[in-house]
């Protein structure tokens, strides 16, 4: 069983598995291992960048970018109302910017996390969201455990 999209295959290896799948072992035109080779090593890159597509890659772009302005510009202050210091206040935003790109990570099974989540990797549209929604809470209750531990919550 693969595990978060590791595996001892070599590009050689790849190329041969997928060409076999798709088109009973023929090889395609234009496809080579050095194809293969970019393919194995795009996985690693963030969802919506994967595919190389530029529809895709403008989406994702301004969806992190998006993000990230959200956090940046987040107010977080103590249940007294008083202001965190700046290293404390760098530290719950990055934690909670972390939060949300591991979720859309697991959301869309890079290298293989969502398959590690029961319901996250379901075939059934609804089941998928409700496992997106409750890792995402799942996720949100370690954020506010890490905080109160470090003493920020």
């Amino acid at each position: 069983m693969r595990r978060f999209g590791f595996s001892k295959k070599t590009a050689e290896d790849y190329f041969t598995v997928n060409n076999a799948n798709e088109n009973d072992g023929k090889q395609k035109p234009g496809d080579t291992a050095e194809h293969a080779e970019i393919s194995a090593w795009r996985r690693f890159l963030p969802p919506g960048f994967r595919t190389g597509k530029v529809w895709k890659m403008l989406i994702a772009a301004a969806v992190y970018l998006m993000w990230t302005l959200v956090v940046k510009e987040s107010v977080f202050v103590k249940s007294d109302g008083s202001a965190y210091t700046p290293a404390e206040d760098v530290l719950i935003k990055t934690a909670v910017w972390f939060m949300e790109i591991i979720t859309i990570l697991a959301a869309n099974n890079y290298l293989g996390l969502g398959d590690s989540l029961p319901l996250v990797r379901s075939k059934n549209i609804v089941l998928k969201i409700i496992g997106v929604v409750l890792f995402n809470l799942i996720i949100f209750i370690l954020l506010i455990i890490f905080l109160v531990v470090i003493g920020l919550g």
